[in-house]
């Protein structure tokens, strides 16, 4: 089972805060998986909502930056350029292997 949740800094300073990061916990210790969407930029906070989705150190970075790696997932990326990475292309993270991949998308 997959839990989409868009636009995770618009959840900041709710009701649903507390309860969002008590999921993303639980998700965490469980088979289920769990993804994200947000502006980079908002990423960059030490909010524990936040800091709960980076500790995990895994996840899928489309279109990234050289300092995504680092800021979202604390793991390095290798050097990018900008130019290989057209919409669909990304990187994988995974305990702190970086794997390029390229997703399908539907015309």
């Amino acid at each position: 089972m997959a839990l989409v949740v868009e636009n995770l800094p618009d959840f900041l300073q709710t009701p649903a805060d507390a309860a969002l990061v008590e999921l993303i916990k639980q998700v965490k210790r469980s088979d289920q998986f769990l993804i994200a969407d947000g502006e980079t930029a908002s990423w960059n906070s030490s909010w524990p909502l936040f800091a709960e989705m980076k500790n995990s150190r895994r996840g899928l970075l489309l279109q990234p930056d050289t300092i995504a790696g680092d800021i979202l997932l604390k793991t390095p990326l290798p050097r990018l350029n900008r130019a290989d990475f057209p919409p669909g292309r990304g990187m994988m993270v995974a305990g702190g292997k970086v794997l390029r991949v390229q997703l399908p998308l539907v015309e």
